[in-house]
């Protein structure tokens, strides 16, 4: 049901004789969390980072999501371009367009750090999964290029963003819009209904489109996405209209072949073509979830031995109390299994620094390796800190409020005991952090 506010009655589903569901569409994300904190409806599925963060760890109800490892591939956010007609025709507006998005500062400013970023079909840790030619966050050169296509084509870069008007996705839409027009393109964003956005895409009436798709067990499920015979009509399903021979090719050999190795390398081909190609810009993974009241059995909570209410003894093993180096989590930056800091460096440029990370306390987390005491971290104004910029750095201190309230909260009661590593504010070493201005 692409426009489910076409209907105000449920769509009662009967499951077996006496015994019925009733499906109560409610767009709105937080009307929906609404509905089920007041009984209204027992069970709800959502996509917004903020029902995730509702609902996720709260004891009041059941819940479930889809993070973590997956068979086959997650549904992904992406913008999806036209590419058989003016301005996504040109390759080079396609790479600027990609090499203007830091994916990880999208999915901590707009997913609120639920969603994972995404440089591709797969996440890390699948067999599918291999580093690819997709071009990586570099604003400065995005730029360049976009001042290229003026050259070449005689005229700014301009298109049209489409979006829902659901809060989040407009959220998104902005963020993106505001990038690329930092590079020189012109984007207006155009609100419409979310059917509108589907069909338009199917007859190839639109130019760029917010976009989730291709989450599937196996990747060959996603075949009509991507093929060249599907480019057209009669049923036209590859709506980016990528038309890439070498993919067809690599589609065929994956559905052809029994050897698991060869299915592997011709999907890792595809991942890497697209990445070539750029039909998608590719933004983060989508995590879906499942939020329940307790009087919805059997529902991940298999067995209804535990409730929401019931107390238990729980033994959990320590490491014991250790000195750490800590910093505002905020500052920690994603390039898929990798993370990194932006350090300042000598003569104030600003330098990428590889870490490891260790225990989240509060708002600050511990760094077991890649950085040393005394060395100065950029936590605000990343966007302007590309690695090898020279910065004008700004000293602020790190706030502690969220370790003293973890330490109230474990010496506070009479049968608890200080969480490892929560030092008090004397045993703190004092460490700086910088704020770079925009």
């Amino acid at each position: 049901m692409n426009q489910p506010a076409a209907s105000s009655s449920p769509l009662t589903l009967t499951v077996h004789p006496g015994a019925a569901i009733a499906w109560k569409p409610i767009i709105n994300d937080e009307s929906r969390a609404d509905a089920l904190e007041t009984g209204e409806i027992d069970i709800m599925h959502s996509g917004s980072p903020n029902n995730l963060l509702q609902f996720r760890g709260n004891d009041k109800y059941s819940y479930y999501d889809n993070s973590g490892q997956i068979v086959g591939q997650p549904t992904v956010q992406c913008i999806m371009l036209n590419t058989s007609k003016a301005p996504f025709n040109n390759k080079t507006l396609r790479q600027a367009m990609a090499m203007c998005i830091n994916q990880a500062q999208f999915t901590k400013v707009i997913d609120k750090g639920i969603d994972a970023p995404m440089n591709g079909l797969f996440l890390p840790g699948s067999e599918y999964y291999t580093k690819t030619a997709y071009p990586k966050y570099n604003p400065t050169q995005a730029a360049k290029l976009v001042k290229q296509v003026q050259q070449q084509t005689g005229s700014q870069p301009a298109f049209t963003l489409n979006s829902t008007s659901d809060p989040e996705t407009l959220a998104a839409a902005q963020f993106l819009q505001q990038a690329w027009q930092t590079a020189g393109m012109k984007v207006t964003i155009q609100i419409i209904a979310q059917a509108t956005i589907i069909n338009d895409a199917l007859a190839g009436t639109y130019e760029a489109t917010l976009w989730r798709q291709f989450g599937a067990v196996d990747p060959d499920l996603n075949y009509v996405w991507w093929s060249t015979t599907t480019v057209g009509p009669p049923l036209p399903l590859n709506m980016a209209r990528n038309n890439d021979p070498r993919i067809q090719t690599a589609l065929t050999a994956g559905r052809e072949t029994d050897d698991k190795s060869d299915r592997i390398k011709a999907y890792q081909q595809i991942n890497e073509y697209l990445a070539q190609d750029i039909p998608y810009i590719w933004l983060a993974r989508d995590t879906w979830c499942l939020a329940a009241n307790p009087n919805v059995q059997n529902f991940a909570n298999p067995t209804t031995l535990l409730t929401p209410g019931l107390f238990a003894r729980v033994r959990i093993p320590s490491s014991g109390r250790y000195q750490a180096l800590l910093i505002p989590d905020q500052a920690v930056n994603a390039d898929q299994n990798e993370r990194y800091l932006l350090i300042v460096g000598a003569g104030n440029v600003a330098q990428r620094r590889t870490i490891k990370l260790g225990a989240l306390f509060g708002t600050l987390r511990s760094v077991t390796d890649g950085l040393k005491p005394g060395e100065w971290v950029i936590v605000a104004g990343m966007q302007s800190a590309m690695p090898g910029a020279k910065v004008t750095p700004h000293e602020a201190a790190i706030s502690t409020q969220s370790l003293d309230e973890l330490e109230s909260m474990t010496t506070d009661s009479p049968t608890s005991k200080r969480l490892p590593g929560v030092r008090t504010a004397a045993e703190r070493d004092s460490q700086p952090s910088l704020e770079v201005p925009p």
